[in-house]
């Protein structure tokens, strides 16, 4: 399908105004008739002292002639103006209804897979650039046009050769604008992508403050906030001294139009082909259209702005909407069915994180899905609250397919009638419990929830659980004794991972204090995974750490074959990484993690929460090692059997 033009979809959201943008132009028109009446009154007036014949009542006459189309231009400027405005409001609602609408409906992978940054500055920013050339264009740039091609005419009707002078330095400014338009675009995408990776730092600076001055991580993020800063200044100013170089010298060839027109207008004098009324007229139109041509030239850069604005935003309005139902459909039921369920976040074989799962959640039922973080928990649930749609098999509630229900009629399964408690396992699953029952006040007890408080589930006296936390210090202690000699760590982990924010900002702080060097790499896609371990491979870092990190998870047996050959070891948040090729991990024993969610619902349903904390982390560790791993990294790994209990595990490719 061919995709439409930036114009083309700012055109489609412009139904509501285009009436108003109609007029906008005939008022444009108008405006620009008006401002050319002046010219002919002072010819007039000139032409009437030139042959003395000037009364009074002629000169008020022409003066009031050129008092009115003045006030015509004024006037129908302002009034095209502000229906310009208007309908530039217009289709920015438009625009930014239609992008939360795609949000809203389109699979949660999809907005995740962004950056918040990119997100914000396109919502935000990027929309918000379309507003002054979209107002301006049709006022102004109706102006700047038309009116040097009616003064060209107009000369040209006067006397061809006056016609063509007026002419003779244009192309020479538009030689270099068309060089530097032959490289415009690609520059400018480069600009625009500068622009969004300094937008994603800078949110990510902000919104990660608490825990950054929590950690007394001040100084390294404020380091990186700068370097961010420092260096989209130094690249938008370099983009400047090669775009505007050949700009200005289009701006200052453009105002010389006078040099050509001007000796011909005296030749033309001398030979008895103009009468001096007419040359001063041809020399004030001429001197009345280099505004115009100078004001059009510098439009292009808020044209292109406006252009790109809107190809941003195109890549939000693409996103598919996840299917729905039109009509609630009949369940039997509220048993929750998983058959031969197989997913990837990226729709690709070899990024499948579930495969072939057959899960029976009867209604009236517990049912505790267990297992190590990143393991495939936070996925289930997303799936079953239809975040995503299953890349195989089905999910049924009351024996329909969740494909066949409304989204409001799967939304009211979160929380049954009669329920003593919610054990949600996952944090998105816990999250939307809190919320399900904010009205109910029923218990809820998750379990497995690595960072309750960036997850928002603390200061809800309803809400309580167990946390896998990772002791990210530990992690690295284990780090530490396998290689004494590490100076440099690479920082593994994606910005749209809630559960990468705290552990990040811990692993900072304890290099920092060991006098280790971060070199940190950001994914929120299966490639960029790739790109980023390769990216670390390069920067000759001695090892890798990532948290508990689904992202990154998911692309594990895509990085770890490389981290290992180049003798990097690749130490994780959790036992799922391991058995996908990461080197070591330590956890928590799910085991007892289970028995101890099992034992606060029990307590929150016969006692009920008074005096129960926010969560209870779970202390202890298994230290978990894939030996195939170890043996390509020829590394020694009995230190850690002395740190705590040990388990050896071999790469699983399925």
């Amino acid at each position: 399908m061919k995709q439409r033009s930036w114009l083309a979809i700012l055109l489609s959201f412009a139904g509501p105004c285009r009436g108003k943008l109609v007029l906008s132009v005939i008022c444009a028109i108008i405006s620009v008739v008006g401002g050319f009446v002046p010219y002919l009154g002072v010819y007039e007036i000139l032409r009437l002292f030139i042959h003395q014949s000037a009364s009074g009542t002629e000169l008020l006459r022409w003066a009031g002639v050129c008092l009115a189309g003045y006030t015509v231009k004024v006037a129908f400027y302002a009034f095209s103006t502000m229906l310009a405005h208007v309908s530039a409001y217009t289709i920015l609602e438009g625009l930014r209804r239609q992008v939360a609408h795609k949000l809203m409906h389109a699979p949660l992978g999809s907005v995740l897979s962004k950056p918040v940054g990119s997100l914000k500055s396109t919502i935000v920013d990027r929309i918000e650039d379309i507003e002054p050339p979209l107002a301006h264009m049709i006022p102004e740039l109706s102006s700047n046009v038309l009116l040097p091609i009616v003064v060209v005419i107009a000369l040209f009707a006067m006397d061809w050769r006056m016609g063509l002078a007026s002419l003779a330095t244009i192309p020479a400014a538009l030689i270099p604008m068309a060089a530097s338009l032959r490289t415009y675009n690609e520059k400018y995408a480069a600009y625009m992508a500068a622009n969004a990776q300094v937008n994603s730092i800078i949110v990510e600076y902000v919104e990660g403050i608490e825990v950054v001055k929590a950690f007394n991580q001040s100084g390294a993020s404020y380091e990186k906030f700068v370097r961010a800063v420092t260096s989209f200044r130094d690249f938008t100013l370099d983009w400047f001294r090669c775009t505007w170089k050949s700009m200005n010298l289009c701006l200052s060839i453009l105002p010389t139009t006078l040099l050509a027109t001007l000796p011909v207008g005296i030749a033309l004098y001398q030979t008895g082909v103009l009468d001096p009324a007419r040359l001063a007229l041809c020399l004030m139109l001429v001197l009345g259209i280099v505004s115009p041509l100078v004001q059009a030239a510098a439009f292009l850069n808020s044209m292109k702005s406006m252009e790109f604005a809107v190809r941003d935003t195109r890549h939000l309005l693409d996103l598919e909407e996840l299917p729905e139902a039109s009509e609630p459909a009949r369940l039997s039921g509220s048993g929750i069915t998983l058959r031969d369920v197989s997913f990837s976040y990226s729709g690709k074989e070899e990024d499948t994180v579930l495969r072939h799962i057959d899960l029976e959640l009867p209604a009236n039922t517990f049912t505790a899905l267990v297992g190590p973080s990143g393991g495939g928990k936070s996925t289930a649930a997303r799936l079953i609250a239809r975040f995503w749609d299953v890349t195989d098999g089905c999910i049924a509630i009351g024996g329909v397919d969740i494909r066949n229900l409304t989204l409001k009629q799967l939304a009211d399964q979160a929380v049954a009638d009669k329920v003593d408690a919610i054990i949600p396992i996952a944090t998105t699953a816990a999250q939307v419990s809190a919320v399900a029952a904010e009205d109910s006040r029923t218990p809820v007890v998750y379990a497995a929830i690595s960072d309750p408080d960036t997850a928002k589930l603390t200061g809800i006296d309803y809400v309580t659980g167990t946390s896998d936390a990772l002791n990210t210090e530990y992690i690295l202690d284990m780090m530490l004794a396998q290689d004494p000699g590490v100076s440099k760590v690479g920082l593994l982990y994606s910005l749209s991972e809630p559960n990468s924010t705290k552990p990040i900002a811990e692993a900072k702080a304890y290099l920092e204090q060991h006098g280790i060097t971060c070199v940190e790499q950001t994914a929120n896609t299966n490639d960029e995974v790739v790109a980023a371990a390769a990216a670390l491979i390069s920067a000759k870092v001695d090892a890798v750490f990532t948290p508990t990190d689904n992202v990154i998870m998911a692309a594990e047996l895509a990085i770890a074959d490389d981290l290992a050959k180049a003798g990097i070891p690749h130490y994780t948040g959790a036992d799922s990484f391991v058995r996908n090729g990461a080197f070591a991990t330590c956890g928590v024993n799910y085991t007892e993690l289970g028995a101890r969610t099992a034992t606060l619902a029990y307590q929150a349903m016969t006692q009920g929460m008074d005096g129960m904390e926010d969560y209870y982390r779970m202390d202890g560790g298994i230290i978990t090692v894939n030996t195939d791993t170890a043996a390509v990294l020829k590394a020694d790994y009995s230190v850690f059997a002395q740190m705590a209990q040990l388990v050896e595990v071999t790469t699983t490719k399925d």
